[in-house]
């Protein structure tokens, strides 16, 4: 069992027998080899590794109930024997999320990957998807910067316009609004987010929604997304958007837009 290391160089793992059970490997800067003649298992419902790089050979990995937790930058595996490799993601609801938190969490949305006038991510993951929200970012503006502790030492002014549209997303009349012209609403409510398990924990560096409190669910969000299309019709036995559905619009319904 491997409960807790810090490490600022490499780190190497040997085991020629046995399983090895992880708690939790950091070492943020530098790459982290395991080699276990057995399996590789989840030891906690935290990340499991921090690293620059990690290369696994086992027998079998995360061969349980649970899945490892990974935050690095590139990954080698190897494996003998049964691999159980999977991102367990289940629907969580983060609860009493107040306009200023949201603020900073869309800061986070909108920091990187600056591409013509939006700033999508640039491929880093943590740009979020959105319903029910409409989002006006200008990508010219200060972005926020995070450390990779997690620390906001820039708080960001790219989120100019962050509202709950109640589903009509073609009528602004009725947006419950958050944050107006960069500035977070007086009085505005609070919300709660409907994302993955991965997200509503902090991935990606979302130091905000890692503070906060979080309800998971049973139901993963693969299983969520089949339920969804399993609503549509179906057409040769299988369930098809109709050509008329709110899908047909390829230019979207514009709940984000940069300016």
């Amino acid at each position: 069992v491997l409960n807790s290391l810090t490490s600022g160089a490499a780190v190497s793992v040997v085991l020629s027998a046995g399983d090895l059970t992880l708690g939790s490997v950091l070492a943020r800067s530098q790459a982290v080899s395991l080699s276990v003649a057995g399996a590789v298992l989840d030891g906690d419902a935290g990340v499991d590794i921090t690293a620059e790089a990690l290369s696994i050979t086992a027998g079998s990995i995360a061969a349980t109930s649970d899945a490892l937790d990974l935050d690095v930058a590139s990954l080698t595996l190897g494996v003998t024997g049964d691999s159980h490799l999977s991102e367990a993601n289940t629907l969580t609801v983060v609860t009493d999320v107040s306009a200023a938190e949201m603020k900073e969490i869309f800061e986070r949305s909108v920091s990187t990957g600056l591409s013509g006038a939006k700033c999508t991510g640039g491929g880093g993951g943590q740009f979020l998807q959105v319903s029910q929200l409409r989002l006006v970012a200008d990508c010219s503006k200060a972005a926020q910067v995070v450390t990779t502790e997690g620390a906001i030492t820039t708080a960001g002014e790219r989120v100019r316009y962050l509202a709950y549209d109640p589903g009509t997303p073609t009528n602004l009349t009725d947006d419950v609004v958050l944050v107006r012209d960069g500035a977070v609403v007086l009085g505005a409510p609070t919300v709660s987010i409907a994302t993955n398990s991965f997200t509503a924990g902090g991935g990606d560096n979302y130091p905000t929604l890692a503070k906060k409190k979080a309800v998971q669910f049973g139901a993963t969000y693969e299983q969520a997304l089949v339920e969804y299309l399993l609503t549509f019709p179906k057409v040769s036995g299988l369930p098809t958007i109709p050509a008329s559905s709110r899908y047909a619009n390829l230019a979207g319904e514009g709940r984000i837009t940069f300016g």
